[in-house]
């Protein structure tokens, strides 16, 4: 685990560094300074990376968990925010070739509306959207409602608070199975199980069910999983051969690990003899084709990971990225995938082009 955060506290070390030598530069022609100080924002960069990956280590597991969060949230809320104006410099770049500023409207572009659009962000970040799908399956005699939690990135950001809320809507959507499709956890601090503790309070005839993601990896799968097996009311089946079935849908769990996802699937599948059911696979990333979905007998597919890009630029970067980018797709109605964009935040505790997001599908027979 140490390796992969300095490999990472490096990897954010040089963004930052490149991102505020870029803004000093484009900010002292507004400002008219020419002071050299690019040396200076890389000491500074230095000792702020290195307090934050240090309190990661202390904070986190020797000292206040409020400490080490405030730490957390203040630092990435300002990646946010230098991310934001870094872009506007660009914009300010482009504009001034074609039309002359005053330094006022300057610093307005440059300073001002970043900082705007940063306070909204993290507003923006706190909004629960509910996304509604309903979907037909022929043949099937009865009704079935699945709340889709993905990415909840419980750690120095998200934690008990956040799972209450997340239990509060549960309880009043009412669905017949919740499923978590991974990242539960973030990576940025230990997950406490009485963090978990307020899935115990979700009504007993709703299941929970649950498998893992990257993220969950960052800071140890098998912790994780020892303190979900905590939570009564959580089952963790992403590690399983088994199928878990409600009112007639099969439910299969694959955790993120298994690369090769599809062939998994298939095993699964036949293992149960279960090809020709209404089958319902719970997986993190959404990489595997809708027609790969189909030859495997699939019917519905449930994945998170993208976050929708969480915020702008990387909203576009993420479409670009990924085939199936965030809600519902479908090969002429006969298989589907959902990708939800999360419930959480990596990083900065922002979003900006993108959604807090619950899914709430209906799997239902045709008239």
């Amino acid at each position: 685990m140490m390796i992969k955060f300095v490999a990472f506290g490096l990897i954010l070390l040089t963004f930052s560094f490149f991102l505020h030598v870029y803004i000093i530069n484009i900010l002292s022609d507004i400002y008219q300074t020419k002071e050299k100080i690019t040396s200076k924002i890389l000491y500074y960069e230095i000792i702020k990376y290195s307090l934050i990956y240090v309190s990661i280590f202390i904070f986190s597991w020797i000292l206040s968990n409020l400490l080490y969060s405030i730490i957390y949230f203040l630092s990435f809320t300002y990646l946010g925010l230098i991310i934001y104006i870094s872009m506007f410099c660009a914009f300010y770049q482009i504009i001034i070739k074609l039309i002359q500023l005053s330094p006022f409207i300057s610093k307005i572009i440059t300073i001002v509306i970043p900082v705007i659009i940063t306070i909204y962000s993290l507003i923006k970040a706190q909004i629960l959207y509910l996304q509604e799908e309903s979907i037909v399956y022929d043949g099937y005699n009865a009704s079935i409602k699945i709340l889709h939690v993905s990415d909840m990135h419980l750690g120095a950001i998200y934690q008990k608070n956040s799972v209450e809320k997340l239990v509060k809507v549960i309880n009043q959507q009412y669905p017949d199975v919740v499923v978590i499709t991974g990242d539960i956890s973030d990576g940025s601090s230990k997950v406490e199980s009485d963090w978990m503790e307020p899935f115990n309070k979700i009504s007993d005839n709703i299941e929970v069910l649950y498998i893992t993601g990257n993220h969950e990896n960052l800071y140890g799968k098998n912790e994780i999983i020892s303190e979900i097996a905590k939570i009564r009311k959580i089952k963790y089946i992403g590690n399983s051969d088994e199928i878990i079935q409600i009112k007639g849908i099969n439910f299969i769990g694959v955790d993120y690990e298994y690369k090769d996802a599809i062939k998994r699937v298939k095993n699964i599948i036949n293992k149960n003899g279960i090809q020709n059911g209404i089958n319902v696979l719970l997986y993190h990333i959404p990489n595997i084709s809708l027609q790969d979905l189909n030859k495997a007998g699939i019917f519905l597919m449930l994945a998170g990971h993208t976050h929708g890009g969480q915020i702008f630029p990387f909203t576009i970067l993420a479409w670009l990225g990924n085939k199936y980018f965030t809600g519902l797709y479908s090969n002429n109605n006969k298989n589907y995938i959902f990708v939800s964009s999360g419930y959480g935040t990596a990083l900065t505790p922002m979003r900006f082009f993108s959604k807090k997001m619950i899914g709430i599908i209906d799997i239902k027979g045709r008239n």
